[in-house]
């Protein structure tokens, strides 16, 4: 052989030697970004259960708000017997508006029946409410 063929020789095994080389280190390289890829999954994943169970959390706290609130309707309407007690016991003209800013009195004094007898009575009589 001559000189030119030894030296490319070895100036082939020399690149293929740096070849293998890089290889190896973009390989290294290519598992450590998999490995950093799947605990970030793994992070992202665990994140997502806990966005997740707090918000099932916050809806079971405001489905029971709701059901409490269901439990309660109509708890504080008066009966109808109250309501007529109430009107009869007021003579005829008199105020009976409670103090300004007093809801509680102004719910006892609403007569819930009146507006139903009045919807009533315009359904049999063919007219319909326009509240």
């Amino acid at each position: 052989m001559t000189k030119d063929t030894t030296k490319l020789i070895a100036h082939i095994d020399d690149m293929r030697a740096r070849l293998a080389e890089t290889a190896r280190t973009e390989r290294s390289l290519v598992h450590d970004l998999g490995d950093a890829l799947n605990r970030l999954d793994q992070d992202v994943l665990v994140g997502i259960r806990n966005v997740a169970a707090e918000h099932e959390a916050q809806r079971g706290a405001i489905l029971n708000e709701l059901q409490a609130l269901a439990d309660t309707i109509g708890t504080f309407l008066p009966t109808r017997q109250e309501v007529e007690t109430v009107a009869i016991a007021q003579p005829h003209g008199a105020s009976s508006a409670p103090a300004a800013g007093d809801w509680r009195q102004a719910t006892k004094n609403v007569a819930y029946h009146d507006e139903l007898e009045l919807q009533l009575s315009s359904l049999l009589n063919g007219k319909s409410s326009q509240h």
